[in-house]
């Protein structure tokens, strides 16, 4: 696992702790802030493992009590088994490259926190994808992931896709929601930022529009961040006899930190991503 994949991560853990427990969330700062070791990292690490286990402790229990009883054993096997996955797996990610017994534990809980947190995003992503007009969760199966999903991290195995920065929205105006979202590919002796347009038919594959960024021209992370924002737009200058031909007014604008704002739409085509120009 690379260093900088693990730095998103615990990113996103300090995201959730901060949200959820802001007592455990102080505690690992300060300790964190104070390590002077590779005993004192792996304290860190661990706290910061605790905190994402409980998280997706709290995720697993409120899908969980929603099921009927022959579903809800189907679903606590399939989360048995994805522990099992889980700890398998990370215990030979940290086998390859650590050569003391206190860095392959603090490489396995690195990787215990990224796998840990992204199985809480997408069970997360569940819940808010059950709920109904009315407000109500109906029962439903959380073992299987959105056939876009699938798909996507199918056909493009080399990108670490944050499933909680999706966005849906109707960009080709055939009235169903397309999904928007972003991830990092490793590429050369880099990491570059990729964002996704995934479309869902009801029949039929789901297909991909995939965008990659160039950050040779970047001026550092901090104002370059490989994650995005977005927020919904309107292209005014499409008219009527456009959208007869294929367009669709509706865009999405997403921006890059400091690094500029892109305008994501359908040109009835393909879909584009441009660069804003500064006014």
């Amino acid at each position: 696992m690379g260093l900088h994949r693990f730095f998103i991560s615990i990113f996103s853990v300090c995201t959730v702790v901060a949200v959820g427990m802001p007592a455990a969330a102080q505690v690992s700062k300060d300790k964190c802030a104070r390590a002077k070791n590779t005993m004192d990292e792996v304290a860190c690490a661990q706290e910061k493992y605790d905190a994402v286990s409980t998280n997706l402790n709290t995720v697993y229990q409120n899908i969980e009590n929603l099921q009927g009883d022959d579903v809800r054993i189907f679903f606590r096997n399939a989360q048995q088994q994805w522990v099992a996955y889980r700890d398998l797996e990370c215990q030979w990610e940290a086998s390859k490259t650590s050569e003391t017994q206190s860095l392959r534990r603090l490489n396995e809980l690195k990787c215990l926190i990224d796998v840990t947190h992204d199985r809480s995003v997408l069970l997360e992503s569940f819940l808010d994808d059950a709920h109904n007009v009315d407000g109500a969760l109906p029962e439903l199966s959380v073992l299987e992931s959105p056939r876009w999903l699938n798909a996507l991290a199918d056909t493009n195995p080399g990108v670490f896709w944050a499933y909680d920065t999706r966005k849906e929205i109707d960009l080709n105006c055939d009235s169903v929601q397309e999904v928007v979202l972003s991830g990092i590919k490793h590429k050369g002796d880099d990491y570059v930022p990729v964002l996704a347009v995934s479309e869902n038919p009801l029949t039929g594959l789901p297909r991909h529009a995939i965008f990659e960024f160039d950050v040779s021209n970047d001026a550092d992370e901090q104002s370059c961040p490989d994650g995005f924002s977005f927020r919904p737009a309107v292209i005014e200058s499409i008219n009527a006899d456009d959208m007869n031909n294929g367009q669709c007014d509706a865009a999405l604008i997403a921006t890059r930190g400091s690094c500029g704002e892109y305008l994501l739409n359908w040109d009835g085509q393909t879909y584009r991503l441009d660069a804003e120009q500064d006014e």
